[in-house]
């Protein structure tokens, strides 16, 4: 008598085959609701790391949050599709994206800088007309010169596989590109603002190397992290962003000493 368990009824081979049959149907499946983009993301999945078929996230959403897919759900994710977008618009319009944003950022470093002098009594009402001219500097120099120059040097020294890599790159964005953004804004700043040629001479001559100082305390180590961490497609907006910041402390410091050199003069002249 013979039962319906015993293996010399049952064809191995082709149950084999029928599992291997619906295990491939349902990794078909499942790339093409990814694909489809009923799962918004795939790593939501159990099947993900059971069956492989994940797609990898973008490196820019690894790093930094930007461009990841958004996870399932009733509502859109606002920060998400923003994100996405910001990161699509480098990709295809890579410098007026920059351009763009640095316009805003130096406009709004010089109009915090103007509140901040304000404040400390060392400046009279806003001056919208400044804010305009640094905002289109910085769109010139933060922006699109910047931006180019930051893409030049990753095409000549790709990577960061090795701590001699990223000082190479910090170095020379600190012996090149640095004395010629510095000096673009010492000579271009006050011949708009109309002084006279030779008086920005003078200027440029008594300023340059106290600048280059600060720029080198303050960038070097910055592009020492920006180069080793910040993805290429980021780093325009990264250090249009620090040098905002940088700006509106020089601005801050510098009033604060000539108010201090004021009220030293003011209490000399009563005293004397």
């Amino acid at each position: 008598m013979l039962h319906a368990t015993d293996p010399s009824l049952l064809d191995v081979s082709a149950v084999v085959a029928h599992a291997q049959v619906l295990i491939n149907a349902q990794v078909a499946s499942l790339a093409n609701l990814q694909t489809s983009g009923i799962y918004s993301h795939a790593a939501s999945s159990p099947f993900c790391s059971m069956l492989g078929v994940c797609p990898p996230p973008p490196p820019l959403c690894s790093a930094f949050g930007i461009g990841c897919p958004a996870q399932h759900s009733g509502h859109p994710d606002l920060a998400s599709a923003l994100s996405s977008a910001y990161h699509g618009a480098l990709e295809q319009h890579y410098y007026s994206t920059t351009a763009a944003q640095a316009f805003a950022l130096v406009g709004a470093g010089d109009a915090l800088s103007q509140a901040i002098e304000r404040r400390g009594g060392g400046g009279g009402e806003y001056d919208p007309a400044r804010t305009v001219r640094m905002a289109v500097l910085g769109l010139l120099i933060g922006g699109l010169g910047t931006a180019c120059w930051l893409r030049h040097l990753e095409a000549a020294l790709p990577g960061h596989d090795s701590a001699a890599r990223v000082l190479q790159k910090a170095a020379l964005d600190a012996c090149v590109w640095a004395p010629l953004a510095n000096s673009g804004y010492l000579v271009l700043t006050p011949l708009l603002e109309g002084r006279r040629p030779e008086e920005v001479a003078s200027m440029v001559r008594a300023r340059f190397v106290p600048v280059m100082r600060t720029e080198l305390c303050t960038f070097f180590p910055y592009n020492l992290v920006s180069f080793s961490a910040v993805p290429p497609l980021l780093r325009p907006f990264s250090t249009g962003f620090v040098s905002m910041c940088f700006a509106v402390y020089i601005s801050w410091i510098t009033h604060r000493r000539e108010a201090m050199t004021t009220r030293e003069q003011q209490q000399a002249e009563a005293t004397g």
